[in-house]
């Protein structure tokens, strides 16, 4: 069964906040711990999710929730690609974790019962669009993590993204320790570059295709540029800029 939503409105979302989060939680060497005990109750825009057991077969439906589970040292069985040229859908920042591994690719919709035929123990859905429907299949395949109720579609920080996958996988003292030295890095930039502080930002797509947004995608400023200071952002011509 595919379950679609109409249109390609997904995409525009996810322009404003991919790879510049993701490459610095994988540009970071990642902590090893013990696994956390299960099981696991994760709250979510739908209710909440239970996990029985450490999962070993992920699926993550996010478009982004990859680099997540790489960063914790989780290889997902099966992940869902959203755009360029690696046959895999990881950006150069988590090939050296993803390693030998060849996670399946999917691509557009969710097709449930492909991923039904994948057997998973964890479906990882924050930032992926998923529906109320959606959670209803999914969840009876396996247990299904959609994002916060506050959150919405695309708006997860990259925070709770990592905490939230960091519970269910049995890695929540990873993800804390990640956060804490990410945020220390924001903290050391912070105050390294005083003039940053209430500066508006412009983010911009400029390859392969230049293109313009019109207005009514324009964004409030992304968390990962308000930590080191900008306090307001001009009409987003798009978005997909990586910090460096």
């Amino acid at each position: 069964m595919r379950v679609s939503r109409r249109g390609s409105g997904w995409r525009k979302p996810l322009a404003s906040c991919a790879a510049p989060l993701a490459a610095l939680v994988l540009g970071l060497l990642p902590l090893h711990s013990s696994a956390d005990p299960f099981p696991v109750v994760i709250d979510h825009r739908y209710g909440t999710t239970t996990v029985p057991a450490k999962p070993t077969r992920i699926v993550s439906l996010s478009f982004i929730g990859h680099d997540f589970l790489l960063a914790l040292g989780e290889r997902p069985y099966a992940l869902r690609k959203w755009y360029g040229s690696d046959p895999y859908g990881v950006w150069p920042w988590g090939h050296d974790a993803l390693g030998e591994a060849q996670p399946v690719v999917m691509r557009g919709e969710i097709d449930i019962e492909r991923i039904a035929a994948m057997e998973p123990d964890l479906i990882a859905a924050q930032w992926s669009g998923i529906t109320a429907q959606q959670f209803a299949l999914l969840s009876q395949i396996a247990p299904t993590l959609p994002p916060r109720a506050e959150d919405g579609d695309y708006g997860t920080p990259w925070q709770q993204m990592l905490l939230r996958l960091g519970t269910a996988t049995g890695k929540r003292t990873t993800a804390e320790a990640i956060v804490t030295r990410i945020e220390g890095r924001f903290a050391e930039l912070r105050a390294s570059h005083p003039e940053w502080q209430g500066a508006s930002a412009m983010m911009a797509w400029a390859k392969p295709h230049p293109r313009l947004y019109p207005c009514r995608y324009s964004r409030p400023v992304p968390h990962r540029i308000r930590v080191f200071g900008a306090g307001r952002a001009g009409r987003a011509k798009c978005a997909q800029q990586v910090l460096r």
